[in-house]
């Protein structure tokens, strides 16, 4: 079972690659351009954006347990 962090780095590999794909190209600013207008979706991401000064913005979700009652 991949770690957070595994699946993290195979999520940013994956969304530049599949990028460099629909650019045809690994210029940086064309990269760039595409990544900051498209929405990125993959098992680790969901309905993320990628800011102007490029921090990227994806939905979370948080869970509680109930405690146990002894």
């Amino acid at each position: 079972m991949p770690s957070s962090l595994l699946a993290a780095d195979y999520s940013a590999a994956l969304q530049y690659l599949k990028t460099v794909e629909a650019v045809g190209s690994t210029e940086t600013d064309a990269v760039m351009r595409h990544l900051r207008s498209a929405t990125l979706n993959d098992i680790y991401v969901k309905n993320g954006r990628i800011r102007g000064d490029g921090t990227m913005l994806h939905d979370t979700y948080q869970t509680y347990r109930k405690r146990s009652v002894r």
